[in-house]
C-alpha cells in the first residue's frame, strides 16, 4: 500500500499542481483524510504548513481538534496556522446554512494567510469519494453538465493532490503508517444529503458494481472533457448570434432557433446577465414585445431579435430645464449642445441628432422630458399633420427599452420642439421669414 505516496507524487506533477519551490497551506481538519495529506506533504520535502479552523461547533470536541493539529505541526516540524469562528452566529448574521458559512469561513480565511504570508496555493485532503459524492449531491439537487464533473483537481489557487486516491486506500495507508487521526462522529449522521450519498446510496452501487466509485470518477473526467467542447461550441454559437455595443446586447432570434439545444444555448450566452434556465425557455415562446428581468438585466422579445440591456438606473420621468442663453445642458441619456445663428440658412442637418429650430417660435425655459402615453406632435414633412408619439414609435419599429430612452424637447406653452434623435415638429423650422435660428445637436449615451 505503500505506493500510495509514489501516485501522490506522480499525480502532483502530472497535473503541475505546485512546484517544490512553492509554499503549500495545508488545509487540516484532524480527520484521516488532511492528517495523511500532512505526512504525505511532510514525506515529500515540500515547503508546507498546518492550517486549522475552528468552527466552534462541537463544544469541547472542536477544541480538542484544535490541539491535535497543533500537536500534529510539531510532530511533523511544520508550521502551524489556527483560526476560531462563532459559526453559527456567522451563519444567522448571512442568512446562510451553518454548512454554508463554514465553508465561506474557511476559503476567506486561507485567501487572507496566502496573501499575508506569500503562500501559493491551498492544498485540500478532498479524494476521490468525495468527488463522487459531489457528483450526486448535484444531480439529485439538478444541475447542469457543469454540476456532474465532480470535484476538480485545480481550482484557481486551490489544489486537490489526494484526488487519485479512494477512502479506503487513504484509511489503509494511515494504518499501515499509525498515523493517528481524530474522528468526527458528525460524519456518520445521516441527515445531511452528502451523508446519506455516502452511507446509504453508495453501498448500494458497489453491491452492483464493486467498482462503482472508480466507474463513476472515470465518468467525471470524461465529462469534464464534454464541458471543454460544450464551451468551445458556446463560444462559437456567441461570436456568431449575440452581436454587443456598449452595455446593450442582440441576440439573433432566427439563427438560436435553428441551433441545436436552443434553450441550453439561450441560457449559456446569457446566463452572466442572470438568465434564469426556466426563462429561456419561456423567452423562445413569448410573443413580440415581451419583457423578461433578472436582478441586474431586461431582455426584450423584439420580433426576430432579443434585446438585452441592464436594469436602468433612476426614473425616466425626471425633467430638465433649459434657459435663455445656456449653450450645453446634460441629461439622463446624453447631452444636447446649443447654438445660435443668426438670419437663415439653405442648409439642413443630415442627423436626425441635429434640428435648426426658428427662435421666434420658442417660449423659455424650455424642457427635456420623457414622452407620455397621449403626447403629439406635428412631425416634419408631415403637412401639419397631427401624430400621437406612441403611433410614431410604432411606425419607426421601436423596440420598449428604446421608446423608454426617447426624450423630447418641449417649448414653454407645451408643444413638442423635437422628439430627440428622431423627428423636428414641423412648426419649428426654420423659414424664408426666419431672422435667427438655434442649433441644437444631441449626443447621446
Amino acid at each position: 500500500m505503500d505506493n500510495l505516496f509514489g501516485r501522490f507524487t506522480a499525480f502532483i506533477e502530472e497535473n503541475s499542481l505546485f512546484t517544490q519551490k512553492d509554499k503549500i497551506l495545508l488545509a487540516v481538519s484532524g480527520g484521516v483524510d488532511s492528517v495523511v495529506m500532512a505526512h504525505l506533504f511532510k514525506r515529500a520535502g515540500y515547503d508546507a504548513a498546518i492550517a486549522h479552523c475552528n468552527f466552534m461547533l462541537r463544544g469541547a470536541e472542536s477544541d480538542i481538534d484544535e490541539d491535535f493539529c497543533r500537536q500534529l505541526g510539531k510532530k511533523l516540524d511544520l508550521p502551524f496556522l489556527s483560526v476560531s469562528f462563532n459559526t453559527r452566529k456567522i451563519a444567522k448574521q448571512r442568512s446562510i446554512s451553518i454548512q454554508m458559512a463554514a465553508r465561506e469561513l474557511r476559503y476567506e480565511w486561507f485567501e487572507e494567510v496566502c496573501v499575508m504570508l506569500g503562500y501559493d496555493c491551498v492544498a485540500t485532503a478532498h479524494h476521490m469519494n468525495d468527488s463522487v459524492e459531489t457528483f450526486f449531491v448535484n444531480l439529485i439537487r439538478g444541475c447542469g453538465i457543469r454540476g456532474l464533473h465532480g470535484i476538480p483537481v485545480k481550482n484557481a489557487n486551490r489544489v486537490r493532490p489526494l484526488l487519485f486516491a479512494t477512502r479506503k486506500e487513504i484509511e489503509e495507508y494511515a494504518a499501515i503508517y499509525q498515523i493517528k487521526f481524530r474522528f468526527d462522529a458528525s460524519n456518520e449522521e445521516t441527515k445531511y444529503l452528502r451523508n446519506k450519498i455516502r452511507h446509504e446510496l453508495v453501498p448500494k452501487l458497489k453491491e452492483i458494481n464493486p467498482l462503482s466509485e472508480k466507474s463513476v470518477f472515470s465518468t467525471t473526467k470524461r465529462i469534464r472533457e464534454a464541458e471543454q467542447l460544450f464551451d468551445f461550441a458556446i463560444d462559437q454559437f456567441r461570436n456568431k448570434i449575440l452581436a454587443s455595443s456598449g452595455k446593450k446586447s442582440v441576440l439573433n432570434l432566427i439563427e438560436l432557433k435553428a441551433a441545436p439545444g436552443t434553450a441550453t444555448l439561450l441560457f449559456e450566452l446569457l446566463k452572466d446577465k442572470g438568465l434564469h434556465a426556466d426563462q429561456a425557455q419561456m423567452i423562445l415562446e413569448a410573443n413580440t414585445g415581451a419583457v423578461f428581468r433578472s436582478t441586474t438585466h431586461r431582455f426584450l422579445v423584439d420580433r426576430d431579435n432579443l434585446v438585452v440591456e441592464p436594469v436602468p438606473d433612476g426614473h425616466n420621468a425626471t425633467e430638465f430645464s433649459i434657459e435663455m442663453g445656456e449653450n450645453l445642458i446634460v441629461f439622463d441619456q446624453g447631452e444636447v449642445q446649443i447654438e445660435r445663428k443668426e438670419d437663415t440658412t439653405d442648409k439642413f442637418p443630415s442627423t436626425s441628432y441635429q434640428v435648426f429650430v426658428d427662435e421666434s417660435e420658442l417660449i423659455f425655459p424650455l424642457t427635456i422630458r420623457s414622452w407620455n402615453p397621449g403626447d403629439a406632435f406635428q412631425p416634419l414633412g408631415m403637412k401639419g399633420k397631427t401624430k400621437k408619439l406612441k403611433d410614431y414609435f410604432t411606425d419607426s419599429k421601436l423596440s420598449l427599452f428604446e421608446k423608454e430612452k426617447v426624450r423630447i424637447l418641449v417649448n414653454n406653452d407645451g408643444k413638442i420642439i423635437w422628439v430627440m434623435g428622431h423627428r423636428l415638429d414641423d412648426r419649428f423650422k426654420i423659414a424664408p421669414t426666419t431672422r435667427s435660428y438655434l442649433e441644437f445637436t444631441f449626443e447621446s449615451k
